[in-house]
This record gives structure tokens, sequence and C-alpha cells, in this order.
């Protein structure tokens, strides 16, 4: 996991350019429950933060002399053109001190990215197909997040100077290592963000999300002030760091409003739904008040298609079923064909509750819209079903012979394509099912 989200902010970037659409790029509510998942645990633990107190306190010092066999080590890392071993470079890069960073930093060719057909690196590893150097993939957003850490000021200077281009992505990073030891002076930086980035895109991605994770335990009034200067992209990433952090016992009417207020990204729907970081916002709210949150997204997704419910809806089962599904059941949207919306809800369903996706196709009483909803799963929806999900469908009663049958033939590992679509599917493999979404049936 640690490797997928490290990649995804390298990713970002690039996707912006090719015009990445939200609807697919962020964690979802489950991992935004737990407060998002970072790319290793142990950053958040009070280890670190009292370390980087005292490095605080050393002030740019560091540690004096420094141990040679890291440093050199670092180094012939960064020159590797292997893959990743099985070696945590997190646990390495956290075991130097600021004199050895230095060092590192000194030869700026070491933090350079190249990507070029033929190189190691590969999707085998979790790392971007070409990579030069595979594990500076890894080790370079690390690094300045760790010097960050130890010499906020030092860190955010040399970020001005050296983080030109595509390596600006790296300002997440290091920024969410100041903002552990010095948050004012992160914050301050985020004030001025645009006079550096301009309407470029650059505070993308995990690292970001993880940045307003921290900014916002440690001061939420001024982490969400930042929010309207960024690029409106970063906005749905930031705002998002900062709601999933927000406590349990949070007014979140009141969110809402302040949400409306401060006329940023995500306050603004599309036909399709939520922007990430507001799914996250009602989901967390439908925990408190199901009625309250679901009111307010019906409202904001009154120009919407009905499948634009799904993200919330998906969200909320795999955080909670068991207070979801009554209230769900019982739910009856105003204007709005609640057997399409679960029809969607079906196509994006993990199946990692199976008495909950049970309870949803009960939701759809035409058999043929239940029947087309599984197909649609089986073909063309999210990840791949794990075997015990197929299973279940192989013997359930809630689908006809024919979609059990395909439920079969799926985990056998053959290719199942929709009814009438076999004369696509003999065309060849690139023809075959191409992924689209739930189309609107109101």
């Amino acid at each position: 996991m640690k490797k997928a989200l490290t990649i995804l902010a390298v990713l970002g970037l690039l996707g912006v350019l090719a015009g990445w659409v939200f609807s697919g790029g962020m964690p979802d509510a489950e991992e935004a429950a737990a407060g998002g998942k970072a790319r290793k645990a142990k950053t958040e633990r009070g280890g670190e933060e009292a370390e980087a107190s005292a490095a605080a306190r050393r002030g740019t010092r560091g540690v004096e002399g420094g141990d040679s066999h890291r440093v050199e080590s670092m180094r012939a890392r960064l020159l590797s053109r292997e893959p990743l071993g099985d070696i945590d470079l997190w646990d390495v890069v956290q075991a130097m001190s600021l004199d050895e960073l230095r060092q590192i930093f000194a030869e700026p060719d070491l933090f350079e990215l190249k990507f070029g057909a033929g190189a190691p690196g590969d999707a085998e590893d979790g790392l971007l197909p070409g990579a030069e150097h595979p594990r500076r993939v890894e080790l370079v957003p690390i690094l300045w997040e760790r010097l960050g850490l130890l010499s906020p000021q030092e860190a955010l200077d040399l970020a001005k100077e050296r983080l030109k281009g595509n390596d600006r992505q790296h300002y997440g990073a290091m920024l969410k290592g100041i903002a552990k030891t010095d948050p004012a002076l992160a914050l301050d930086f985020l004030r001025q963000s645009s006079a550096f980035f301009g309407q470029e895109p650059v505070l993308i991605g995990v690292d970001t999300v993880q940045l307003f994770n921290v900014l916002a335990e440690k001061s939420p009034q001024e982490a969400i002030g930042v929010i309207p200067g960024l690029n409106s992209m970063s906005q749905d990433f930031a705002y998002l760091g900062y709601v999933q952090v927000l406590p349990e016992e949070t007014d979140w009417a009141a969110e809402a409003e302040r949400l409306e207020s401060l006329g940023i990204a995500p306050g603004q729907a599309s036909m399709h739904g939520l922007m990430d970081s507001t799914a996250t916002l009602v989901t967390r709210w439908a925990h408190k008040d199901p009625d309250a949150a679901f009111a307010w997204m019906a409202g904001a997704l009154e120009d919407s298609l009905d499948s634009a419910y799904t993200r919330v809806i998906d969200d909320w089962i795999r955080a909670d079923a068991e207070k979801a599904m009554p209230w769900l059941e019982a739910w009856q949207p105003e204007g709005r064909d609640k057997q399409v919306i679960f029809m969607s809800a079906i196509y994006e369903d993990s199946m990692r509750d199976l008495a909950a996706t049970d309870r949803m196709l009960a939701m759809i009483p035409d058999p043929q819209k239940r029947d087309y909803a599984v197909m649609q799963r089986l073909t063309r929806g999210g990840p791949p079903l794990p075997g015990p999900a197929l299973a279940h469908l192989i013997n359930s009663p809630l689908i006809s012979e024919e979609v059990r049958q395909a439920a079969n033939a799926v985990m056998a590992g053959e290719r199942v394509v929709m009814p009438g679509e076999e004369e696509e599917a003999a065309k060849g493999e690139e023809n075959v099912l191409p992924p689209a979404p739930l189309p609107d049936l109101r």
C-alpha cells in the first residue's frame, strides 16, 4: 500500500496534464474514516513527534559527523537501477540525521527522476514503468519529508531553489514534514502558494491529503482558511485531508454551510456526483444524522444523475453496514428512481460485505434490472471480485441462472461479456467492454 500511495502522488501530476477526472482518484470513505491510509502508519506515532520536537530544539545544527555508512548506503540506493527489494525504505530514511540528509541533498543529481523505455521499473514493483532509478520513485519524496521535519526553513528554502517542473510534486511531502514540526511555517507558505504555483496544480495526491490531515489536527480553522487560495484541483485533496480528521462530534450541518460559504471546488457537484472530499463529508455526517446528510446531498445533487448518489452509499455501507442498510431500505428519495441508484451501487460494490450486497440487490425489485446490474459488475465494474463474492453469486437466489453461470465462468477465469456484445468481443481483446459508467435508466 505504501508503494501504491507513493506512486499515486507521482501519477497525480502527470494525470492532471491528461485531464484527470476526480471520480476515480481518491481514497474511499473507509480510508477516510481511519484518517486516510498513510504511506506508513508510524508517521503519525508519538515517537516521531518527539523526534521532530528534538530536531526543532537543535535548530539546523543536526547531528554532527553523521554515519558515513548510512550516507553511502543511501547514495547507492539512489544510484541503483535495480527494482526495489524487500527492505523498508521508509525506515531507512527515518534513521538518517540532519547532517546525513545534507550530505545527500548536496548531490542534486541523486534526486532526478527519469523515465524511459526499457528501464527496470515495472508494474510488478508498484512503480511507474520505465523508471531509470526505480528506488528514487519512493525515496525522493520521503527524503524531502524528512528534511522538512528536521529543518523546516532549510527545507523550504532549498525547495524554492531546486524544485522545478515535475519535481514540484515533492512540495506536498516536504510541507507535510514541515507541518509536523512547524505548522505555522507550512500555513504561511500555503497562503502565498499561488505566487509560486499560479494555476499549476502542484499540491495534489496523497501527500497533500496527509499534509492537511496534519494541519487540521493541529489547527483546523487555519487549515481550512488556506484552502480557498489553492488551485481548484488542489482544493479537493486539501479539503479531503481536512474533513477526514474532523472529530466525530463535529457539527456537520455547520460544516456543510461553511463549505458552501467558501465557494471552493469541493462545494460544487457535477452531473455525476460530488467530489470525493465532499462525499467524505456526507458519509461522515450520515454516521451521525443520515436524514440531514442525505437531505443536504439531495439539494447539492439537484441537477445530477440518479447514479450520483452511489459514492456516498457505497462508502457508508463499507464503513457501517449495520447502521446504513436499515436506513437505506426505508429511504424514499424524492424524484429519484431508487432502483437505478442501487443498480449503480451494485456496479461499484466491492462485495466485501455479502449480506449488504444481498440487501442492495433486494432493493432492485425488477429481476431484469437486478440481473443487468450484476452482469455489469461482473464484466465492467470496479476491481475484480474476490472468490468468496463470486461463490456467493453462483448460489444466489436473487439473480437468474444465466447470471449465476456468468459468475461461475468468471470464477473459472473465463472471459464474460454482456449479452448482445459477443460480436464485439470476438473482434479482439482490445475491443472487449471498455470501462463505462452504468447508464442512467430514468
